[in-house]
Parts: structure tokens; C-alpha cells; sequence
């Protein structure tokens, strides 16, 4: 301070200036920038000082270090300030993170004069300053409009770029535009490839411009559905990061853009991992720019599992920040406030929800948030019993994702329309949507939908592999997302069971595809615990019963001592994790993972019982008897002859015959001889002893005319059981003379 003093006292205001000046080449020529820009701006320089800011501000910028910068400006006095258009741009940049409002009218000031002097340099910074400081105000999108036509006439007046530079930071901000705003723009893809080409190829180009050409990559290929795209971006976007000391914003950027990825990718864990270090380091940095994005990506991340707890926190957190949200932050809180009330089949709450989303929507201009809302509005309205407003919402959605390249909601549309026309039994177009649905969900390997509805989604998987759609794709989604329907899908064989136990025609264990062979001496005795376990019926079978059938002789304590070293050495067999429970002396099979074909057979015979009851269509009851044959391959355990064993074998049988009994009564009351003729001969294979049958086919083939073909199985008859005396002899008899005519009919 003495020198200084001393220096106003010797030299005059010119001369300290010029000293000053001296002083800051000096600085500058050394490399020590800062301290050549601030004497530049003590000693009034301002031209130079504003030179040197506008060369070495985007550095400044990108170390976070906006106070630094912002200081710098303040000092200009204010007709400069007001009047420079390279001074509004950089207080624009400065502002752009905290005040995105005042920035974009300090742009506005900015490119104005920049038009007005020609200065193409300035006007593509400002317009890059621009764009980016729409995608931070997460309010409305549609500006964009208004930019990209901007742009478009620029280009059209100057189309080559001032530098490699400035084309990279137009790319990104045109990236994001298209990512927010018009995904299906029609210069998309050329924009994109141009991105593609700067991050890999961009010769010269600072790494933290590229860094954010990959962030508006990410969010690109991530909200138009490309997920496998948007990973391997997120993995070069972690390379370009490597070690390297960073501004927080570009990790908090990345943490963000992970917790995105991970929740639409179906994985709850890395998203919520994301979103809480995204958020740790927010706090550590004081830059929340972002925070509260994060926030939503972890609600939604929360619900996938059905985390509600965590799902819950993170609403509290949300709406305690609400007033201070965007358009988009607070379309983005009420679509996941949907989501969570409509888990909770909270309908009246949902709807509400949804009014507010769709209120918002249009004004922030994003096609793929409005396809959103209209299909949780869509959901909410069925819910509640709105049918036709529920289908016109539905539709509003789909037409939406057909205008847009929004896969992933597209695939939650068709999957939507399907569960619609399967719950009013129309299996037809059912089918047709449920296909259309997985047809996008196949190629762009999709495991989950935003508003997905796991119960839903298992019932809509049974559906497809029992008509054989997507067989391979959705065998692979129930395993990713453990999808199990209410009611069990034994009929299924072609589930993706972990394990599948064949017994009626022959034995055979499947463990994930693969047959189980025995090396060496097979282990019988735990086979034949499972034979055991399932001819009691596989389920909740007392340990006590199973170990008196295997080890009759042995006392108590033996036996106990033998059913536990069995059972262990079984469930190395099976090598299937928790297959086998044993709970309070009961055991069980895991039916989540295991299929039995007697189980399935049962379950079909069940179902045929069913519709005889309530007098379903005969082709729905022939469905499931043609079904329950095929499960139906011989005897239970052939090659065993234990007394359990026989006892299955028998009720299995008899099941067999009562159902082909009964649906044949069914098509001899419809006059369907040949249907009814096709059942008994089935029935004779299986068992030749059914000395009904024989009268029934005989019956069936007079009443079709076919004489030589029921003397046939009179024959055959008679072969089988020569002339008795008794009841069924004498019916056979009777029908033999009017077959030929000796009895008049």
C-alpha cells in the first residue's frame, strides 16, 4: 500500500496506466492470464481486458470458476456494460447456471448487437449461450423452436463455421434441442453424425466442449429410446472424464445422465447409486443446478423395484422444492406422483396428478413427456372406470409416439392398448397390439416402460408365449425383470423355467435347458425323494409321510437323519437356488421356478372341468383338452412301481379318461361325430380296457353311416374282451343288430 500511494504521488494517472498496461503483457507473456487481465482492467484497458476474457473465458468457464469471471465484469463501467455485446454475452454465461432468466435477456441484448455490427463469431456464441441456457432453466422447450429457426437462417447467410470450436458448441446445443424438443427434426440424424464426428475426430477441440457434445448425446439416444446407443456413450463419456480434476457440474452432469439410463435400463440399483453420489457431491460443491432432476430420475429409479419408501423420501424432497422448479421439473414431479399413486391403486389421487401433468405438458413443448402423461392420464381414467376417455388418451399418446421417434413410451402404449382389448376379451386385437408392442420392445431391447406395471406386464408375457410371440425376447424379459403372474403359468412349458421335471411317459429333470445326466453311479435315493414329492402333489408335503415311504423300516430319529442328508443331497442335484423349501417339517418345490407335466396336465384338466361347468364353447374346452394331451405323453413314472407311484398313475389316468368322457359328451350332444370320434380313439390308445369307449366310437361311426368302420370296433371289441355277460356287452349287442338291421331303427 505505501508503494502504491508513493506511485499516485510520483507519477499521473496516464503514467500509472501505462505502467499497469506494461505490467499485464508482462504477466501475459509469462502465461499467468488472470493477473494480466486484471491489471489490464485497473489500468482501463477495457478493450484489451475484454480481448483477453473473450479468448480465456470458455476455460474459466468450464473450471466453474464463474466468480472469477463475473468479478472481472463487474468492474467495467456501466455504459460499457450495458453497450458491449461481448460484455453481455460473458455476464450471460456467468449468469447462465443461477439465472438462466436474466441470461437469456442478456443474449437477447447480446446477438442484437452482434447482427447489427456483422459479427459472426459473436453471433454463433451467443446463440450457443442461448441454447444453453434454455436446457438449464428446465422450464419450457419450445424456445427451442424459435432457436433452431434462428440457426437455420444464420447458416443459411454464413454456413461455414468461424471455428471448430463454435461448430462444437452449436452442435451440442442443437443435440439438445432435438433430445427436448423436435426428436423427429429432419436434419436429426446429420446433426447427430456431425456430433459423433466432433467427440471422436474433433482435432483440436477442448475436452470439455466434448464432454458436452457427449452429455447432449446421452440424453439424445436416451429419451428417443436407444438405450444400448446411450450406454456406450455414457462409457466414453467416463473415459474422457478418466482421472482428471473437473468441474463438479460435468460429474453431477454424468451422475445424472447414469441414474437416466439406469432407471429406463430397469437396473433400480446403479440408478439410485448415481443419484446419491450425484447428490453428495452437489452439496459438497453448492452447484444444485441439476439436484433436482436428479431427484426425479431416483423416484422413478425407486418405483421400478417397488422401493416406495425410497420413492416416497425422494416426493418429500421434490415438493419441497417445487415452487422453485421449472415447468419442466414440476411436469416431471406430477407424472412420478402419478406413478406412485397408481402403484398404490390410489385412483382419484392419480387423476389428479394427471390434470396438473397435463396442464404443464404442452406449455413445456417436450413430445415425449406429453405422450407420458396422456398415457398415465390413459391409465388413471380405466382405473376409475372412464373407458372411452381412457381409449381417446391412449390414442392421443400413441399418435404422439407414431409423429416421434419415442420408442420406449411407444412400447408402453401398444403393451397398454393389448392389456385393453384382453380385459374386454377381444383376443384378436389383443394379440395384434401385444405384438406390435413387443416387436419394438425385441429390437431395441427393452426391459421396462415409464409407468410399467410388473403384474400387468407378467399377464401380457403369458399371453405371448402361449400364442409363440417373441418366444426368445420375452422369455428374457421375465428373467431380467423375475416376472411371475397371480395365477401360475404351468400350462407354459416354454416359460423360462429354471427347472422342468418330466414324469407321465417317462422321467426326465431340465435344469436352464440343459438335460441332467449322471456321471458315474446314479443317486437314486434322492430321485427318488423328488418321485415321492411330487406324486404327493410337490407342494406342502409333511417330511413325516415322505420319509415313511422312503424309509418304512427305520425308527424316528433315522429317519429324520436320512430325510435331511437326502434332501441336501438332492438340492445339489437340482443346483437351482431355493427350489427346495422346507418350512416347519413341510417341503416343497419352488413353483416360481419349477414345472412339473403333471402339473400342468392337472391344471388343464382343472380348466376343462371349469368349462364344462360353466358351459364354455366346445372349442374352448377342446383347446384345453388338446393342451392337457400333450402334457398327457404315458403313465406316470412307467419304469416304478411303488405303491405311491401306482396310486398317481391311477388318479392320473382316470382324470385323463373322465375328460375325454365329458368333452365327447359335449360333441355327441352337438352332433359332432368326427370330433367325438377323434377323443375316444385317444381314450383306447391310452387305455384299450375302456369298454365304453369302444361302444361310443361304434355309436359314432353308425350315426355318420360308417357301418364297416363300427363293425371294425366291434371286433376289436370282441378281441379285447370276447362275450361277457353284462351291461356294457349287451348295449354293444343291441347297437350290432341295428347296425345290420336286424332290429329296425
Amino acid at each position: 500500500e505505501f508503494l502504491r500511494d508513493r506511485c499516485e504521488q510520483v507519477f499521473s494517472a496516464d503514467e500509472i496506466k501505462k505502467i499497469l498496461s506494461d505490467a499485464a503483457i508482462l504477466y501475459i507473456n509469462q502465461g499467468k492470464i488472470e493477473e494480466g487481465i486484471s491489471l489490464h482492467i485497473q489500468a482501463e484497458n477495457w478493450k484489451d481486458a475484454i480481448s483477453l476474457i473473450s479468448e480465456h473465458g470458455p476455460t474459466v468457464l468450464m473450471q466453474g470458476r464463474f466468480r472469477t469471471l463475473g468479478n472481472w465484469l463487474q468492474q467495467f463501467p456501466e455504459n460499457i456494460a450495458r453497450t458491449d455485446p461481448w460484455i453481455l454475452y460473458w455476464t450471460a454465461m456467468c449468469l447462465m447456471l443461477q439465472a438462466p432468466d436474466k441470461a437469456q435477456s442478456l443474449f437477447d441484448q447480446a446477438l442484437t448487437v452482434f447482427k447489427k455490427n456483422g459479427d459472426v463469431v459473436g453471433m454463433y456464441l451467443t446463440l450457443s449461450g442461448m441454447g444453453e441456457s434454455l436446457a438449464y432453466r428446465f422450464d419450457t422447450f419450445v424456445l427451442y423452436d424459435q432457436w433452431i429457426e434462428t440457426l437455420e437462417i444464420l447458416l443459411e447467410e454464413y454456413p461455414d463455421f468461424p471455428s471448430i470450436d463454435i461448430e462444437a458448441r452449436i452442435t451440442l446445443v442443437m443435440m439438445t434441442a432435438i433430445a427436448l424438443r423436435q426428436p423427429s427434426y429432419v436434419h436429426a440424424d446429420e446433426w447427430r453424425n456431425r456430433a459423433l464426428t466432433l467427440v471422436n475426430k474433433g482435432n483440436g477441440l477442448d475436452d470439455s466442449i466434448r464432454i458436452h457434445i457427449l452429455n447432449s448425446l446421452i440424453l439424445e439416444r436416451t429419451l428417443t429410446g436407444h438405450l444400448t446407443e446411450a450406454d456406450l456413450l455414457i462409457t466414453s463419456f467416463k473415459n474422457s472424464i478418466g482421472n482428471r480434476d473437473i468441474p463438479p457440474v460435468v460429474t453431477i452432469n454424468l451422475k445424472n445422465f447414469e441414474a437416466l439410463y439406469n432407471w429406463r435400463s430397469g437396473n433400480t440399483k446403479k440408478c439410485l447409486e448415481a443419484v446419491s453420489e450425484g447428490l453428495m457431491l452437489a452439496e459438497q460443491s453448492g452447484v444444485h443446478i441439476i439436484s433436482f432432476i436428479l431427484l426425479v430420475n431416483g423416484v422413478a429409479g425407486a418405483l421400478i423395484d417397488g422401493n416406495f419408501k425410497q420413492a416416497d423420501s425422494y416426493l418429500d424432497l421434490l415438493e419441497s422444492q417445487l415452487d422453485y422448479a421449472g415447468s419442466y421439473g414440476k411436469l416431471l414431479y406430477h407424472f412420478n406422483k402419478t406413478w406412485r399413486y397408481l402403484a398404490d391403486n390410489r385412483w382419484g389421487e392419480a387423476l389428479a396428478q394427471c390434470k396438473y401433468a397435463l396442464q404443464i405438458a404442452p406449455l413445456v413443448g417436450n413430445p415425449e413427456s406429453l405422450a407420458i402423461s396422456y398415457l398415465a392420464h390413459s391409465l388413471a381414467l380405466r382405473a376409475s372406470a372412464d373407458f372411452d376417455f381412457a381409449e381417446s388418451e391412449l390414442e392421443n399418446a400413441i399418435a404422439l409416439c407414431e409423429s416421434h421417434p419415442i420408442h420406449q413410451v411407444a412400447f408402453g402404449c401398444h403393451l397398454t392398448k393389448a392389456e385393453v382389448y384382453f380385459s374386454s376379451g377381444n383376443e384378436v386385437k389383443g394379440l395384434k397390439s401385444l405384438q406390435e408392442g413387443f416387436d419394438i420392445g425385441s429390437k431395441m431391447a427393452y426391459n421396462m416402460f415409464p409407468l410399467s406395471r410388473w403384474s400387468v406386464i407378467s399377464d401380457l408375457c403369458v399371453k405371448a408365449l402361449a400364442s409363440g410371440l417373441h418366444e426368445d425376447y420375452v422369455q428374457r424379459l421375465i428373467k431380467q425383470r423375475k416376472l411371475f403372474p397371480v395365477r401360475s403359468p404351468v400350462h407354459l412349458e416354454n416359460w423360462p423355467w429354471e427347472l422342468k421335471i418330466y414324469c407321465l411317459g417317462y422321467f426326465k429333470i431340465v435344469i436352464n435347458g440343459e438335460i441332467l445326466r449322471f456321471k458315474g453311479k446314479t443317486q437314486q435315493k434322492p430321485l427318488e425323494l423328488l418321485k415321492a414329492l411330487i406324486s404327493l402333489g410337490g407342494m406342502d408335503v409333511s417330511e413325516f409321510l415322505l420319509s415313511d415311504i422312503l424309509w418304512p423300516e427305520a425308527d424316528g430319529d433315522m429317519q429324520h437323519q436320512s430325510f435331511n442328508t437326502t434332501l441336501h443331497r438332492l438340492r445339489k442335484i437340482l443346483k437351482v437356488q431355493d427350489i427346495l423349501s422346507l418350512n416347519a417339517g413341510v417341503l416343497s418345490l419352488n413353483e416360481e421356478k419349477c414345472w412339473v407335466d403333471v402339473w400342468a396336465f392337472e391344471q388343464m384338466i382343472s380348466d376343462l372341468d371349469a368349462t364344462h361347468q360353466f358351459d364354455k364353447e366346445v372349442s374352448t374346452q377342446t383347446l384345453n383338452f388338446n393342451k392337457a394331451i400333450n402334457f398327457y405323453q404315458g403313465s406316470f413314472l412307467p419304469n416304478d412301481s411303488e405303491g405311491w407311484v401306482i396310486r398317481t398313475r391311477e388318479k392320473l389316468h382316470r382324470q385323463y379318461l373322465m375328460s375325454i368322457e365329458g368333452l365327447a359328451k359335449k360333441f355327441t350332444d352337438n352332433c359332432q361325430w368326427h370330433e367325438a370320434i377323434n377323443l375316444y380313439e385317444n381314450g383306447l390308445e391310452a387305455d384299450p380296457s375302456a369298454a365304453n369307449f369302444y361302444y361310443q366310437l361304434m355309436l359314432c361311426h353308425s350315426k355318420l353311416g360308417n357301418m364297416a368302420s363300427a363293425l371294425h370296433v366291434h371286433g376289436k371289441y370282441l378281441n379285447k374282451f370276447g362275450s361277457r355277460d353284462d351291461h356294457m356287452s349287451f348295449d354293444i349287442q343291441k347297437l350290432i343288430q341295428k347296425i345290420n338291421g336286424v332290429i329296425p331303427s
